[in-house]
């Protein structure tokens, strides 16, 4: 696949949404105001809720955005967050990271981004990668789909995609 301009603002669209929380059970009017709130046009936000529809959710926090995971396997919530999206157009399947939001967050991107360089011991990574186990074995996510994020979600996609191999396109 060629890397193009309008692909690389695809992905960063589909990056952006990731910070919206519960995105599987808000209206569309309500969703397309949080789309602009995290920087979409109205024309963007229009066209994206025409384009994608939301697979999944993940947000492994404690709060009113948590989607009622609370740590997966280590019992500590770990504050990663990601949507599943599919193009309602090509069928892909893009799952996107949401980046740093709070203090955890900013601690972490300090602790395994600059100064370690890995997402070895991280547990919004290993929260994330146990969820994606998950959607694999239960049908939802395909193998062949895309990852993207930004900042903190976009270290964890290249952890992600590290890890995973072939399953990510």
């Amino acid at each position: 696949m060629a890397v193009t301009v309008p692909l690389l603002y695809r992905y960063a669209t589909l990056a952006l949404a990731a910070y919206v929380d519960k995105p599987d059970i808000i209206s569309p009017t309500d969703y397309r105001a949080r789309l602009r709130v995290e920087g979409l046009s109205q024309g963007d936000a229009a066209a994206f809720l025409n384009d994608y529809q939301v697979l999944a959710y993940f947000n492994d926090s404690v709060g009113s955005s948590a989607s009622g995971t609370s740590g997966i396997s280590t019992g500590v919530p770990s504050s990663a967050s990601a949507t599943l999206f599919q193009d309602t157009h090509t069928g892909e399947q893009i799952l996107a990271i949401r980046g740093s939001t709070d203090l955890a967050d900013y601690a972490t991107d300090f602790v395994s981004i600059f100064t370690l360089g890995s997402a070895k011991f991280q547990f919004q990574y290993t929260a994330l990668r146990e969820k994606v186990v998950e959607w694999i074995s239960s049908g939802i996510l395909k193998p062949g789909y895309t990852v993207t994020g930004h900042s903190l979600g976009g270290f964890l996609a290249v952890a992600l995609t590290a890890s995973a191999g072939p399953e990510i396109s």
